[in-house]
């Protein structure tokens, strides 16, 4: 029957025309991705006097080859075997009712058979190149691979060959044995389908011809396997069997004898695939290769797990022991932590006035200010303009003073940050609002009266210590993914113009690159932006700058690199520049314990951004390189940082001539260098056990370390933490015990059963940057840890009053940093508090600071006053009465330089009374009531006035303690009533 409506001729080219409309627009998108990275590579070199686009030529022409290499391995071996196939099939089948099934689908193909051939092989060879492309980075380290000039104390060879070697091995063996398998598919498929496989069929199951070639496929296959149990013998330095990472006991006298009986076997059974062409079954082979997969299972897997659990496990460290010790010296060596130096810390559960005495630097510069709490702060007080802001979390570095002494600053860039809802256009987002302006400092111990950073380098333009003589920042964290710049039709609105109208600024850097000719196209394709092309915003003499956010520049020139997730600002040479940490990492150092970078630098930090390291197994890492960006002209450097590091030296042979030896580094960059803390979270992970290097100690996890959760994080209504992270690094000044003056130092506490266990610190200055040392707690005393201080400021009567009052109106309490500070021979821990309005204006500000002395809390409005009070205590051994402004007045104070000395003042202090004196109970209770109410109005303000806040609870303090005397004076006895009298 004719078919109604048949498809007109139009209608059939339609489909075809649809698909090349697809075809050249994916191609366009690529051609346009790929020449557009070419562009911005050849900006990127023009301002950063490096070639980096040997970065792109190389990647690209590595990729292209494995692309076309894999794709055409992978079409070769399964066309090849596809076509002998069909070549071989049989002229005559017999009269089945199978074979008359297929002949219907052999009718259906037979006519097409070359086009879907292709297509076939088209497909399997566009997976195979993209998969292919994936491998570059593994060609180019075995191509350049190093040497570490360390060897494996197994198989004796040099590391290079597990971190080089071994993974091209693995992953190429890998891949021919899935192109022969995907090979044996596609030949099955085509015996049975042309008659040479003959499932259901009486009589010969497979003919003659379709046996040899079967046979040859299941040889190689069987080959191939002998390579892979080959590999699996190097591969056991990595085998996770035992208690740590290396080969064990049971795989060095049970699994390696096996795995070269294996060997043998597939070989065996490979050959005998292989004598098979000459025979007339499959029953030879087929009992070799039965074998073959009961003694993998038998003798690879049983037998190994009936040694572990029969012979080791009851005796594990007897055995085990000499392998731990392999482990602990590979992982000490790989991770760089076998240099730490570990010495005892004379910490005591009671705090003594003495450790307080010669502080000589540690208590001169506390941090109050939390740079992952203070954003709001920055934005609300130096933002300035409503399109400029601030980074999620602000940065912390140091600056030497005139005087030669060294300062930490919570640091910010002001960068462009265009405001949610109105505004929200083309023009707006990628023409007018193109950059940031400045640079904001504040010393992290600097407060004013009423809880606010006293900035040290603030204002447009910028005011104080620092000289910035170009503050535009065109690169920063919040800039915009692209901009248009030197648009003929408008300027760029600037923070250092004046307000007037048509005040701007034009681009005077070197960045960008034109909007001309073809360009606008790429663009707009690559963008998947119209306006590119149709606006007079992008017409002559325009330019575009994209990639700007400092971390994704480096990365785009250093592929290789894993990135800390913190870049930083510092002023350098009258520039802001962001410095950016690099690592390169392995998984091929042998012994070595496998760790999974996201999982240990996820805390409290990592969660606010948002962002961790990747979560990529690792067993090596090293910080070998630090970059800089210009945040003007984005210009990048890379400096080698471990010039010792073979796996640098292997990329550097890859791409010569992109990272500048560290005799390059200015030394105004040297100056700001900080120890990364993304290699700090690894480090610290693995010094929770590999501190210990007796194997009988280590096995026993007896002395085994914590990371404390972090007290300072999100809590809810009953004090208790929502989401319990581990307590981040802090960067702080710190006088090291022994150390003459002090340093900038990333520290971080570990802890055991929550009691103090020991205090990590690394040094960033110049003269022992890198130099890690840990002071370890005695085991004799019991030193509370971050936790247990911060259940005890939560638990002080004067803290939960006030926060009782702080949380009871429309403001809520932030915790910040909760500091661990190792002064003298005592601990001292510190803990800012902020107080924020729940308006979505509203910004924390410093109103109260705890500090934990021994097992006294001190506490009070700064921390000159909460450490006056801990120390009181600690000296009086009495818990003293609140003070009215709500502290504590103790004996003694600490003076500029840390140390305490007695002050020429009464040790209590009168509340300032109101006034008009109550007279009256009566009076005085309605005083109390009127103190209250305007102590919360004040705190309902937006911001709230924290200054009217604090006058107000001292005329309540006053208040109150107006009705206590005037109630005991009214109950007191009388003296007559009080005299005894003779009968």
């Amino acid at each position: 029957m004719a078919l109604q409506n048949p498809p007109n001729r139009r209608q059939l080219l339609l489909a075809p025309v649809a698909l090349l409309i697809v075809v050249l627009f994916t191609l366009l998108s690529v051609f346009a991705s790929k020449y557009t990275d070419l562009l911005w590579f050849r900006e990127v070199s023009r301002n950063s006097d490096a070639d980096f686009t040997n970065v792109f030529s190389v990647r690209l022409q590595t990729q292209l080859i494995l692309f076309f290499g894999y794709g055409a391995l992978m079409a070769l071996i399964v066309g090849l075997n596809i076509w002998v196939a069909h070549r071989i099939r049989p002229p005559y089948r017999p009269r089945s009712l199978e074979q008359q099934n297929l002949d219907r689908y052999r009718a259906a193909i037979e006519p097409r058979a070359r086009s879907a051939f292709f297509a076939i092989l088209a497909i399997l060879a566009l997976m195979s190149g993209s998969s292919g492309t994936s491998t570059w980075r593994v060609w180019q380290l075995w191509l350049n691979r190093q040497p570490f000039n360390v060897v494996d104390p197994v198989f004796g060879k040099d590391i290079s060959y597990y971190a080089f070697t071994y993974p091209l091995y693995r992953q190429v063996t890998g891949f021919v044995f899935g192109a022969f398998f995907f090979a044996l598919l596609a030949s099955l498929a085509t015996h049975y389908l042309f008659g040479g496989l003959r499932i259901q069929s009486e009589g010969e199951k497979v003919i003659p011809a379709a046996r040899a070639h079967l046979s040859v496929l299941l040889g190689v296959l069987a080959a191939l396997k002998a390579v892979f149990y080959w590999l699996d013998r190097d591969g056991m330095v990595f085998s996770t069997r035992g208690s740590v990472t290396g080969a064990s006991h049971t795989d060095i006298n049970a699994r390696l004898p096996v795995l070269l009986l294996l060997v043998f076997a597939a070989t065996l059974c490979s050959v005998l695939f292989f004598a098979n062409l000459r025979s007339r079954g499959f029953l030879l082979p087929g009992v070799a290769f039965t074998l073959l997969v009961l003694s993998s299972i038998v003798l690879g897997f049983v037998y190994p797990a009936i040694v572990q659990t029969f012979r080791v496990k009851p005796n594990e460290l007897k055995f085990e022991r000499k392998y731990i010790d392999r482990n602990i010296d590979a992982t000490r060596k790989a991770y760089g932590i076998d240099t730490v130096v570990m010495e005892e810390f004379k910490a005591s559960a009671n705090a003594d006035l003495a450790g307080l005495t010669e502080t000589d630097g540690t208590l001169d510069h506390v941090r109050l200010l939390d740079p992952t709490k203070l954003r709001a702060t920055f934005e609300q007080l130096q933002a300035i303009r409503p399109y400029f802001g601030f980074a999620e979390t602000l940065d912390i570095d140091r600056y030497t003073q005139a005087d030669g002494t060294i300062q930490d600053y919570v640091v910010g860039v002001r960068e462009g940050k265009l405001p949610a809802g109105q505004g929200r256009n083309w023009l707006n987002e990628r023409v007018l609002y193109t950059h940031g302006t400045g640079f904001v400092a504040v010393p992290t111990d600097a407060v004013t009266a009423d809880g606010k950073p006293d900035f040290a380098v603030k204002d447009i333009p910028a005011t104080g210590f620092l000289k910035i003589d170009e503050p535009r920042v065109y690169y920063g964290e919040l800039s915009p993914t692209y901009s248009v710049l030197n648009s003929p039709d408008t300027t760029e609105v600037d923070g250092l113009s004046d307000l007037s109208e048509g005040a701007g600024y034009r681009y005077t850097g070197p960045a960008g690159v034109p909007l001309a000719g073809v360009n606008k196209l790429l663009y707009a394709v690559r963008f998947r932006e119209p306006n590119l092309l149709i606006s007079g915003a992008a017409g002559g003499g325009a330019k575009i700058m994209y990639g700007r956010n400092p971390r994704d520049r480096v990365q785009e020139v250093a592929p290789y690199l894993k990135l800390d997730t913190d870049p930083y600002p510092a002023v350098i040479d009258g520039k802001i520049t962001w410095i950016v940490d690099g690592y390169t990492t392995s998984a091929g150092y042998p012994y070595a314990q496998l760790t999974d970078l996201d999982d240990v630098t996820r805390d409290t930090t990592t969660a606010q951004q948002g962002q961790a390291l990747p979560s990529e197994r690792i067993n090596y890492i090293r910080n070998s390189v630090k970059a800089t960006v210009d945040a003007f002209d984005g210009s990048v450097k890379l400096y080698t940082w471990d010039d010792q590091d073979p796996v640098l030296r292997t990329w550097k042979k890859v791409f010569p001539g992109t990272v500048l030896d560290e005799a390059a580094m200015p030394a105004g960059v040297r100056e700001h260098l900080r120890y990364p803390e993304g290699l700090f979270k690894v480090q610290r992970d693995l010094l929770q056990q590999y501190h210990v290097t007796n194997p009988d100690s280590f096995f026993s996890k007896q002395l085994d370390w914590a990371v404390p959760e972090d007290p300072s994080g999100e809590r809810d209504a009953k004090n208790q933490l929502l989401k319990p992270e581990k307590q981040p690094p802090y960067y702080i000044l710190l006088k090291r015990p022994g150390a003459e003056k002090p340093s900038f130092n990333l520290t971080s506490p570990f802890v055991f059963k929550n009691n103090l266990a020991a205090f990590m610190s690394v040094s960033s200055d110049e003269a022992d940057y890198g130099a890690i040392r840990i002071l370890t707690v005695p085991q004799t005393v019991s030193v509370q840890g971050p936790g247990q201080a911060g259940q005890a400021f939560l638990s002080d009567q004067r803290f939960s009053r006030d926060e009782t009052q702080f949380t009871g109106g429309s403001s809520e309490v932030v915790y910040g940093n909760l500091l661990t500070l190792p002064v003298g021979e005592q601990l001292v821990y510190v803990q800012p508090i902020y107080v924020k309005s729940r308006d979505a204006t509203a910004y924390p500000t410093l109103q109260r600071v705890l500090v934990g002395y021994g097992s006294k809390v001190g506490y009070g409005s700064t921390f000159a006053e909460a450490l006056r009070d801990a120390v009181t205590q600690s000296t009086s051994g009495a818990q003293p009465a609140p003070a009215p402004d709500g502290g504590t007045v103790p004996s003694t104070a600490p003076t500029a330089s840390g140390s305490v000395t007695s002050p020429p003042v009464s040790p209590t202090t009168p509340a300032p009374a109101p006034a008009n004196v109550p007279s009256t109970v009566t009076e005085a209770v309605t005083e109390a009531l009127a103190a209250e109410k305007a102590a919360q109005d004040a705190l309902r303000q937006s911001p709230p006035d924290f200054t009217a806040y604090d006058v107000q609870q001292k005329r309540l303090r006053a208040a109150l303690e107006r009705i206590a005397q005037l109630t005991a004076a009214s109950t007191a006895p009388s003296p007559s009533a009080s005299t005894s009298t003779a009968p």
